[in-house]
């Protein structure tokens, strides 16, 4: 199995991991909401001469979460460059997650692969994992194999879902290009330019941000990286079918569920997940053959 083929299968996991641990955590502001409405008012203060009123080093935009409401994020990705073409890995660039949220009460809908519908629920009673096509639900504790914290542990500190959320980036440019109508929505328009440190030295990367201010979030963005290890990645996260009216159903535990433990959910899935962050078992057995 090639290097090439490797890193390719790893960064496609991280970009999965990821756009799925930005959705189920609810980092956006579940945790600091406050923060991120000071940080964005701040932001303003500090705009800088250059270029005109339109580009600081801060962001210069809120990233609060609204207390209710509901949204499809699609999240779609490509690895760009020679990379080569990898079974399984197109499921993970590619993905429809359904989005609610209504105070301290969460839900998160998503198809981790084909087939497995699956549902992330935090309420007052606890935090739960849905497996629908089993009806089967668990509670999910901190370190439990459910929990995604631990898969966010080993991913490099420079893509931690914190820092890209709630901290300025050294060396970010802000710029404000305007606005723009998103799918009925007035939105505003910034790019956001950094270059790589450390282990991503040499990569650059241009993220455009569409802020819808009567939410005031993010609803759209779209991220390219250029460089050697970049290869003109590409990954876009938009929110569609957005209300802010949201169903109390969709908080309730379903009656006809069986409880059982996340290991227990956690290896209905095994068999089906073959390996796709890290290398499945036919190409492990392959590679000892040789």
């Amino acid at each position: 199995m090639s290097l090439q083929f490797v890193t390719a299968r790893r960064t496609a996991g991280i970009l999965f991991i990821l756009s799925l641990a930005l959705l189920v955590m609810g980092t956006a502001c579940n945790r600091s909401g406050g923060e991120s409405n000071a940080n964005g008012g701040a932001s303003n203060g500090n705009t800088t001469a250059s270029g005109g009123d339109n580009t600081s080093k801060t962001p210069p935009f809120s990233t609060k979460e609204p207390e209710r409401y509901e949204a499809t994020m699609v999240v779609t990705g490509s690895l760009g460059g020679d990379t080569p073409i990898i079974p399984g890995v197109s499921n993970l660039l590619s993905k429809e997650v359904k989005i609610a949220r209504d105070g301290d009460r969460r839900r998160v809908d998503y198809e981790l692969i084909p087939g497995a519908k699956m549902s992330d629920l935090q309420i007052p009673a606890g935090h739960y994992m849905l497996l629908h096509s089993k009806k089967l639900y668990a509670e999910i504790k901190p370190g439990d194999s459910g929990d995604l914290t631990a898969a966010i542990k080993n991913l490099p500190s420079d893509f931690s879902p914190d820092k890209l959320i709630n901290e300025a980036s050294p060396g970010a440019n802000y710029e404000k290009l305007g606005t723009e109508v998103l799918n009925g929505r007035t939105t505003t328009k910034y790019r956001v330019t950094t270059t790589g440190k450390g282990e991503g030295r040499g990569t650059a990367t241009e993220t455009i941000v569409w802020v819808d201010e009567s939410l005031g979030m993010p609803i759209k963005s779209e991220t390219v990286s250029t460089g050697d290890q970049a290869r003109g990645s590409k990954v876009t996260m938009e929110l569609r079918d957005i209300k802010q009216e949201v169903d109390p159903a969709r908080f309730e535990l379903p009656k006809d569920y069986k409880k059982v433990t996340s290991n227990e959910i956690t290896s209905q899935m095994l068999p089906s997940l073959g390996g796709l962050l890290g290398g499945d078992g036919e190409e492990n057995r392959n590679t000892r053959r040789k």
